[in-house]
């Protein structure tokens, strides 16, 4: 039988939330509802170019529209230390989907 996960497990953990318009930010899960909207403390926003290095900026307290909401996944932060996050080089994701 498979194992399913479900927001619930990734309250108060640090997760990486994937938006439809092709944004990758990252922070502790500190709320959600029905709607998927989520609330990030501690969230930051990774941008990525393809020609230079991956930009870092800080967003603090961040609420996502769940219609934008793409992948919450859970963050391995063992691995996640280990990135040389402001040398890494790589082309945006782009849009996914256009946000309502």
């Amino acid at each position: 039988m498979a194992m399913t996960t479900t927001l619930d497990d990734y309250l108060n953990k640090f997760v990486q939330v994937i938006t439809g318009d092709g944004r990758d930010i990252i922070g502790t899960l500190i709320g959600f509802d029905q709607a998927t909207n989520v609330i990030l403390s501690n969230s930051s926003e990774r941008i990525y170019a393809a020609d230079k290095p991956l930009n870092i900026v800080n967003l603090g307290l961040q609420l996502i529209k769940g219609s934008n909401v793409a992948m919450v996944a859970l963050v391995d932060e063992d691995v996640h230390e280990k990135i040389d996050w402001e040398q890494l080089i790589a082309p945006p994701m782009g849009v996914i989907w256009e946000p309502e």
